[in-house]
């Protein structure tokens, strides 16, 4: 056959309706430590859990380097729930470094979600210089080598001012983008 047909990596990016994403930031000055609070209106994972959220602020200056899985706080709506109820982090094996987060959840955490999702961070250094920066969650299945993952992606923008007399919230988002990749042949 051709070496089309020996492809051992496919992938598929699916394009869902916007849902709204709301990130707050407070305080909202630059260089402040602060409460970054993201609420996602339908995290839908057709029932499958999630291993990790990555939270990424690459390129903005912000810093998670202080944080423990102890500041971190999230909430999902199980499969079959109607609201949104904390899911424990404590025996997972969560990431803090520089820009970059990897929530990670328990073995026995019931971290399947299909509605609204909210992930609390405290301590977060903001950005020290003013601006508005994008930033982005992704909520991750991985199932091992041999299975598709599935990655739900969120953007969101804030803004940091001198002073945090500017809006703390930006409400803004245009896609939920999901890759689907399955590995081997």
């Amino acid at each position: 056959g051709s070496f089309a047909d020996e492809s051992e990596y496919t992938a598929d990016i699916d394009v869902f309706p916007a849902v709204d994403v709301d990130l707050e930031v407070d305080p909202n000055a630059s260089g402040e430590t602060a409460t970054h609070s993201w609420e996602i209106e339908s995290a839908d994972f057709g029932g499958e859990s999630l291993d990790y959220i990555g939270v990424q602020y690459n390129g903005t200056g912000a810093s998670f380097d202080s944080l423990s899985a102890d500041d971190a706080t999230v909430e999902l709506t199980a499969s079959g729930e109607d609201e949104p109820e904390e899911v424990d982090l404590s025996d997972g094996s969560s990431v803090f470094e520089e820009e970059y987060a990897e929530l990670s959840f328990g073995l026995f955490a019931d971290s399947s979600s299909d509605g609204q999702a909210n992930v609390v961070m405290e301590g977060v250094e903001n950005p020290t210089e003013p601006g508005e920066y994008e930033v982005t969650l992704e909520f991750v299945e991985d199932p091992g080598l041999d299975d598709e993952f599935l990655v739900l992606t969120y953007t969101a923008t804030f803004e940091v001012s001198e002073d945090g007399e500017t809006s703390a919230s930006v409400t803004d988002v245009d896609t939920q983008t999901a890759g689907i990749a399955a590995a081997g042949a």
